[in-house]
């Protein structure tokens, strides 16, 4: 079975993430947002000013809460990070198979 990458399971997950705010933009669940307290409305003749602070702070703080949650996820998919390190010493790609000393350059 092929290994997942992380990239395209990152992408699946943002498309199914932007398809639910599309439909719940459709079925007008999203009124509130833009007119919640703090965010700052002017509407003139001939001017609107929209400046949604607080709707703008609380998908910040989405975003965080989702990123922390994909990384959580990846790092329990991938494993320990220290089983990826390299013991101490030379690189391996310096070191030979063989037993045989390399030439020095």
């Amino acid at each position: 079975m092929p290994q997942r990458s992380s990239l395209a399971l990152a992408l699946m997950l943002a498309g199914l993430v932007l398809l639910a705010v599309g439909a719940l933009a459709w079925l007008s669940a999203l009124s509130w947002f833009g007119r919640l307290p703090g965010d700052i409305r002017v509407e003139r003749p001939g001017v609107r000013f929209y400046a949604p602070i607080t709707s703008m702070v609380i998908v910040s703080l989405l975003l965080t809460v989702l990123a922390a949650l994909y990384q959580a996820a990846v790092a329990l998919a991938t494993g320990p990070l220290t089983s990826k390190l390299q013991p101490p010493g030379r690189p391996s790609s310096l070191r030979s198979g063989s037993g045989e000393s390399l030439p020095s350059p």
